[in-house]
């Protein structure tokens, strides 16, 4: 029931507003209404802008700790098998 505008109620509102503020005025009102929308709009994309970001961000954090891991099981594979190859061979147990 009052989900849809039509052109009736459209122009009634418009008249009212005519009357209310004046035609010198609607223009700046119009302005107005205007510049309020844009920068809405342009604060709602740098918002998602920096939300996007945000997650980007967090994407490098979980690749750095990946990074990190690998390198650290690296670090003790190559640590063990040179305590390995240290070791006399009567110490090894044979599988």
């Amino acid at each position: 029931m009052f989900g849809r505008i039509g052109v009736p109620e459209l122009l009634l509102i418009l008249v009212v507003v005519l009357l209310i503020f004046g035609p010198k005025r609607l223009p700046e009102i119009g302005k107005s209404i205007g510049r309020g929308l844009r920068e809405f709009r342009s604060a709602s994309k740098d918002f998602q802008r920096s939300l996007d970001d945000d997650d980007d961000d967090d994407d490098d954090e979980d690749e750095e700790v990946e990074e990190k891991e690998k390198k650290e099981k690296k670090e003790k594979k190559e640590k063990q098998e040179k305590q390995e190859k240290q070791e006399p061979p009567e110490n090894k147990q044979e599988e």
